[in-house]
């Protein structure tokens, strides 16, 4: 099967590509969704630390279907029937994760976390891309909590 490449057109995803949205006044504004084949420089060319690329990828291999895509430049887990993005990577701070309500009912606060503070000046906030993202820290399920987001981004839109 194909991938779709991102849902542009799906209300699930227009938070997060809002959020991620390069700063329009760059020379060379990568595109909204590209195949892993479409990078020239596929791992130190998407803007994140191959460690969380590696990381990503082996989340990935664990899925029913490959997911791996790149999403405004970044490394992505897409589903590929739906397009619904469900983890993107971060530089060099980690990746964030769309997490079913389920999921984050459960979840420890200390793993599945809206924010991140880090040096005296620097705060990241994922909650504009939507209710459901969190960053995902060790020694949360990532596996399970990967498949879950994977199971969430495969359902229908509401």
């Amino acid at each position: 099967m194909q991938h779709c490449g991102v849902a542009r057109g799906d209300p699930r995803n227009a938070s997060v590509i809002a959020f991620f949205q390069p700063d329009l006044m760059q020379a060379r504004e990568p595109p909204l969704s590209q195949s892993l084949g479409d990078v020239p420089v596929l791992i130190y060319g998407l803007g994140t630390h191959p460690d969380i690329i590696e990381i990503m990828w082996g989340l990935d291999d664990t899925l029913p279907q490959p997911c791996r895509w790149v999403f405004w430049g970044r490394p992505a887990l897409v589903h590929p029937e739906t397009g619904i993005v469900f983890a993107v990577g971060m530089g060099t701070i980690g990746f964030v994760m769309r997490l079913p309500p389920e999921v984050l009912a459960g979840a420890d606060p200390s793993q599945a976390r809206v924010t991140l503070s880090f040096n005296p000046n620097r705060r990241y906030d994922i909650g504009p891309a939507g209710p459901e993202w969190r960053f995902a820290f060790p020694p949360a399920p990532r596996a399970d909590w990967c498949r879950a987001a994977y199971d969430f981004a495969g359902t229908s839109a509401n």
